[in-house]
């Protein structure tokens, strides 16, 4: 279907105005929410010196959508160390009697947006060393984390009006003794309110293929399959902790922990070259590099690709806003969506 334009002759002039009706209308709004709490599980078993190196300096990038979106974040950090840890080279009966008990909150510390060298602060929280137990259990260890064991030394970090992420790190298998939906159930039901959507999500640094490691890294490494089955049934961020550079995955880690969205999925395929983008009446141009129009994978988790408009990372919808998509429906190249010259700026 094409525009549909009406010229309307007035008395008093001859101005004509032009109405264009689409026959697809999508209407999203970007609402994150006002709070979230971050617990991320590091394992600390004798291989994850460098993985550890590596997320002692992504701070920055890890709240850089809280800080966007005006959340009131916190972030704490515990270990994978449920099990009891063996004596053996430099990891001495001392040195093993001074890690965090299971479940602990790293030396008790709650970061917030008011806490002082934070960046500094988070380094030395994600270092937790490497002489914890080489059953790694980063669900079990949540889950006492939380409290459901009864363990209320972290009471202070588990706030009820806010969003639960938590964030595994850890380049070995999960050890945990219950099957994987037990431990989702627990944290969506007896944590947070089970009739509050998407309240809870679990995301990692995992080894999603072996293959992906190399050297030393490869010697340890054991794909997380109890992990990803987590983060998959709950929407989380998979990220590979072999990868050379961690700062797109934190990035995305940090949007997703704040449910700022970034893909709106269309309802109609659309003709491509007609497609009209507006945030809060203001319409943004493709041509500014704020948005693309993408078949990418179906949510529902089906076979096949669903249309959807992304918006670039630096150019996201900001909090509270209405996103608003007109196009008529057909078809095209997702490439030729962005053909035509336009000049403008996105807000």
């Amino acid at each position: 279907m094409r525009p549909l334009a009406f010229a309307l002759a007035f008395l008093v002039g001859c101005t004509e105005y032009e109405i264009t009706k689409f026959d697809g209308v999508d209407v999203f709004y970007q609402d994150p929410p006002a709070s979230v709490d971050v617990l991320i599980v590091v394992d600390n078993s004798g291989s994850m010196q460098p993985f550890q190196e590596k997320l002692a300096t992504e701070f920055d990038g890890f709240v850089t959508y809280f800080e966007s979106a005006g959340v009131d974040y916190q972030v704490a950090v515990t270990t994978t160390a449920v099990a009891p840890s063996i004596a053996y080279g430099a990891c001495t009966p001392a040195i093993i009697n001074d890690l965090p008990a299971p479940g602990e909150i790293v030396d008790g510390t709650i970061i917030t947006a008011d806490t002082p060298d934070a960046d500094q602060v988070f380094a030395d929280l994600v270092s937790v060393g490497t002489c914890g137990s080489a059953s790694e259990m980063g669900l079990e260890a949540a889950w006492i984390a939380l409290g459901i064991k009864g363990n209320d030394e972290n009471e202070a970090f588990l706030r009820d009006n806010a969003m639960l992420s938590v964030l595994i790190v850890s380049d070995e298998q999960d050890s945990s003794p219950r099957p994987v939906h037990e431990y989702l159930n627990d944290f969506q039901s007896q944590v947070k309110d089970p009739d509050v959507r998407d309240s809870f999500n679990l995301s990692g640094f995992v080894v999603t293929e072996v293959d992906n490691c190399e050297g030393e890294q490869a010697m340890n490494a054991r794909v997380g399959t109890r992990y990803i089955e987590g983060i998959e049934q709950t929407s989380g961020i998979q990220a590979d902790i072999c990868a050379d550079d961690y700062t797109a995955r934190i990035e995305d880690l940090s949007i997703r922990a704040a449910r700022m969205v970034d893909t709106f999925y269309l309802s109609k395929t659309p003709d491509v070259s007609s497609i009209i983008v507006e945030v809060n009446d203001e319409e943004w141009l493709c041509q500014d590099g704020a948005w693309t129009y993408e078949e990418v994978a179906n949510p529902d988790g089906d076979d096949g690709l669903v249309p959807a408009i992304v918006f670039d990372r630096t150019t996201l919808p900001p909090p509270a806003s209405t996103i608003l998509v007109s196009y008529f429906s057909g078809g095209g190249d997702p490439i030729d969506f962005c053909a035509e010259e336009a000049s403008g700026t996105v807000p």
